[in-house]
């Protein structure tokens, strides 16, 4: 499956979705998101408009590929920064989620390819089953996250895969679900914990045809702070 789906990002042109979910920060409060996101693979590329949380509604960002423009719709400005700095996405993911040496590593540059396998690097896979769910029939793998770092936030994540072989369905993840370990809980197979965080992709397109200088696009009248 994640061969799948590895085959399918590595000849993916361009791609369009919908993310929703929520995410928890650090005291527990609990946010929605709602995020359009437009990718060009080949480029590096790609432009992100927040909807939710409502803290940063109508903010976006834009992923160049070692530069980010994080655009601030109250203040009309665009911060730029680098791709491997930890505050590049602009609020949009908490400060403190730390997930594991190969996800967390600030050092380590965004890549905008939806490869389970690259996200989730170093982590241990198992299959879990196979579902139905509102996009259509989906594995169901998840992730464990074997790092030795102390403090880590997330324990495992749970990732829907779309079955890519079901009417020429592209392969594409439907959605991730993000898991603390419980008190007192030592394996994933034992834990009743809700998720930290859900991601859902809706609206799934490939191959349509995006073009860049729209992506790349910023309001000529706002202010640029460069923080490289």
């Amino acid at each position: 499956v994640l061969q799948e789906l590895e085959a399918a990002a590595s000849t993916t042109v361009d791609s369009q979705f919908l993310l929703t979910g929520d995410i928890q920060d650090a005291d527990g409060t609990s946010y929605a998101l709602e995020i359009d996101v437009q990718l060009i693979t080949d480029e590096q590329l790609a432009y992100v408009y927040i909807i939710q949380p409502d803290a940063i509604a109508d903010n976006f960002i834009i992923i160049d590929d070692d530069v980010v423009y994080n655009y601030q719709y109250l203040t009309n400005q665009v911060i730029i920064l680098s791709a491997n700095d930890p505050a590049a996405l602009g609020g949009l993911l908490p400060s403190d989620a730390n997930v594991g040496d190969d996800v967390a590593n600030a050092e380590r540059d965004i890549d905008i390819r939806l490869d389970l396998n690259m996200l989730f690097e170093g982590w241990q896979p198992v299959m879990e089953g196979y579902s139905e769910t509102p996009e259509g029939s989906a594995y169901t793998v998840r992730f464990d996250n074997v790092s030795m770092q102390d403090n880590v936030m997330i324990d495992y994540v749970r990732a829907q895969i779309l079955d890519g072989s079901i009417d020429a369905r592209a392969w594409a993840p439907y959605q991730l679900e993000f898991f603390s370990l419980a008190e007192g809980v030592s394996t994933p197979e034992e834990d009743s914990s809700t998720p930290v965080a859900t991601l859902i992709f809706t609206d799934f397109e490939t191959n349509v045809g995006l073009n860049p200088d729209a992506l790349r696009y910023l309001p000529p009248d706002a202010e640029l702070i460069d923080e490289r």
